[in-house]
């Protein structure tokens, strides 16, 4: 009887030796399971209509700053370009944008449309490209000058866009009240081709849209005199002026018109450090960029930014900026980076 006890104790510890060692390894612990890659942050950038070749600067510095920034992915988004932007960036649907400066000034300083509410933590990261706003018309309209388009049915801009608010802004101080015809790019080009408008305003230098109406019919391009600018500039004062040679579309003498300086702007929302590298990824690859937009080819951001900014910079650009040696004046710096 005692050899049979000892005989199934020993059966029972080979037993309890056996699950031991046959016991399953904890989920996601196995030898030859990898460590899964850290999830990037996803961030939007809105840009403008894709037909429009500004669209084209968002997609290229998006792809450098995902190039270079490790744990981003920044995808570009199709939008009404600049109000509507700003109108994401308070809503937070998009994490920065194209900003038109002198809208953005207005946002920020709380006039016009943001009188009463303004866009107090609106930061501009960098600059990049001043373009003309161009008033294009049909020559069989019979119209030769801004004044003649009174009464007549024209479009301010792409609705949304800046370009739209300046028109509007613009033909107020002078006096010239067109019919409005809004709509998508799409829309404008449509009712330019079936001439159900005279004309439209774009900005952008060889715009495709003004090259597509182009094709079809002879077109004039609408410029300002200098009693025009003169009174212009004593209240939009942002805006820069511009001669457009000859040729820029073909055929079309030179004109004198107005532009508008087009940044990458966000909010406070965007953490510094972030921004500070998206920044340096902008600014360093920008003649990579320039392969894809050669409008900015050869241009220092960072001059550029610091002469034309009228308003606060995010701290991040600010950071940057200050790491390469540029002075940056006072009205620039924001609360959050004068610590």
């Amino acid at each position: 009887m005692r050899r049979l006890s000892v005989v199934l104790f020993c059966l029972l510890l080979v037993a309890a030796a056996a699950g031991c060692g046959s016991q399953s390894a904890p989920a996601g612990k196995g030898p030859s399971e990898a460590p899964k890659p850290a999830a990037k942050q996803q961030l939007a950038i809105g840009a403008t209509a894709a037909t429009s070749g500004a669209y084209v600067y968002y997609v290229s510095a998006a792809k450098v700053i995902n190039d270079k920034v490790p744990g981003v992915n920044l995808t570009a988004v199709e939008t009404g370009a600049t109000v509507d932007n700003l109108k994401r960036l308070a809503k937070g649907d998009i994490d920065m944008g194209l900003v038109t400066v002198e809208t953005g000034y207005s946002a920020w300083k709380g006039e016009d449309a943001w009188k009463g509410n303004p866009m107090q933590n609106l930061r501009l990261l960098w600059m990049y490209e001043d373009t003309p706003q161009n008033y294009v018309v049909t020559q069989a309209s019979g119209i030769k000058s801004l004044y003649d388009l009174t009464g007549k049915d024209f479009n301010p801009g792409l609705s949304g866009s800046a370009s739209e608010k300046l028109s509007e802004k613009a033909f107020n101080i002078l006096g010239i009240t067109p019919k409005w015809y809004r709509g998508s790019n799409a829309d404008i080009v449509d009712a330019m081709k079936d001439r159900r408008i005279v004309g439209f305003a774009k900005t952008g230098w060889g715009d495709s849209s003004i090259k597509d109406v182009q094709a079809t019919q002879a077109i004039r391009m609408l410029g300002f005199s200098p009693e025009d600018e003169k009174k212009i500039k004593a209240q939009i004062p942002f805006v820069v002026w511009m001669d457009v040679p000859a040729d820029t579309y073909k055929g079309v003498p030179a004109y004198r018109t107005f532009g508008i300086a087009l940044s990458v702007s966000a909010t406070t929302k965007l953490a510094p450090d972030l921004v500070y590298q998206m920044v340096k990824a902008a600014v360093e690859s920008n003649e990579e960029i320039a392969k894809a937009y050669p409008l900015v080819k050869g241009r220092n951001i960072a001059e550029f930014t610091l002469k034309n900014a009228p308003y606060p910079l995010h701290a991040g650009a600010v950071k940057y900026f200050k790491e390469k040696g540029y002075a940056i004046p006072d009205n620039l710096i924001p609360p959050e980076a004068k610590n």
